[in-house]
C-alpha cells in the first residue's frame, strides 16, 4: 500500500481510509482516517470520512460530536458536502 511508503502523507491515508471502508473494513478505515489526521490536524476530508465511517458502525452519537468539525473552515465543508 502507499501509506507504507510514504507513512508522513496523510493524504494516502486518507484515501487507503476510504478503500478500506468501501470495502467494508470500518474500524480499519478510521485508523488510517485517524492517522491522516494526525499528520494533518486540520484535513476537512479525513474528518468527514472518518465521522461518516464511525456513523456506518453505529456510533451515531460519536460522529456528531466531533469538536473539530466547528472549527474547520465552511468553505471545505461545503466543497465536501457539494
Amino acid at each position: 500500500m502507499i501509506a507504507s511508503y510514504v507513512p508522513n502523507d496523510a493524504e494516502a491515508y486518507n484515501k487507503r481510509g476510504f478503500a478500506r471502508s468501501a470495502l467494508g473494513d470500518k474500524q480499519g478505515a478510521i485508523n488510517d482516517f485517524n492517522r491522516a489526521l494526525k499528520i494533518a490536524p486540520n484535513f476537512a476530508y479525513a474528518y468527514y470520512n472518518r465521522e461518516n465511517a464511525r456513523y456506518r458502525l453505529g456510533d451515531k452519537q460519536g460522529a456528531i460530536n466531533t469538536p473539530m468539525l466547528s472549527r474547520l473552515e465552511v468553505k471545505y465543508l461545503v466543497n465536501i458536502l457539494s
